[in-house]
């Protein structure tokens, strides 16, 4: 529960701005655009001479994770899983993915065009009642701000069958993901 008084979840990044160079985050639920815009945004940057850097956070990496894979592919196993957990799992990955490659193309003044970010991972928390998570706020001040958040939603003018089929079509890239992550480990375990 959020104490009395306090706001629900304010990210403080400590000051560490982009600077050097823009650096945009499109953070929004699946389906929202976030892919098409960053390709667009990217080739916008680029066409005014801007060196770009595109990229994902969560790295898709992350996402491979035998924690997130249980969480994502065994829906009955959900509640064995304590989600702050898997966002502190996420959280680390944000945050060496930000010593690798946000703050270096940052600082050499790149323009870095980013597909989700530490938003989401918030949002997700207080969807899920975890609306003051003093341990979350605390990592996120060391990820670096970004000059510009674009948040997006669906349109309400989809059609539900139309959310259906790309939530279908996501869950087979997820699946094929997933299996290719699991011949990987076998392989690795001969």
């Amino acid at each position: 529960m959020v104490p009395e008084g306090q706001p629900a979840c304010v990210i403080d990044f400590d000051g560490i701005d982009a600077v050097s160079g823009p650096f945009v985050v499109f953070d929004g639920v699946d389906g929202s655009g976030k892919s098409t815009l960053v390709a667009a945004t990217a080739r916008l940057l680029g066409a005014r001479g801007f060196d770009v850097v595109v990229t994902r956070s969560p790295p898709r990496e992350a996402v491979e994770r035998p924690l997130y894979l249980r969480y994502l592919h065994e829906p009955a196993s959900r509640d064995g899983i304590d989600y702050r957990g898997l966002v502190a799992v996420l959280t680390g990955e944000r945050l060496q993915h930000a010593h690798e490659t946000l703050l270096p193309a940052i600082h050499a003044g790149k323009a870095v065009v980013c597909d989700r970010y530490v938003y989401s991972a918030a949002a997700h928390l207080m969807a899920r009642g975890y609306a003051h998570e003093p341990w979350f706020l605390d990592l996120c001040r060391h990820l670096p701000r970004p000059s510009r958040l674009l948040p997006l939603k669906t349109k309400a003018e989809y059609e539900p069958e139309d959310i259906a089929a790309l939530v279908a079509s996501k869950a087979v890239e997820r699946a094929q993901r997933c299996a290719a992550v699991a011949r990987r480990v076998a392989r690795k375990q001969r």
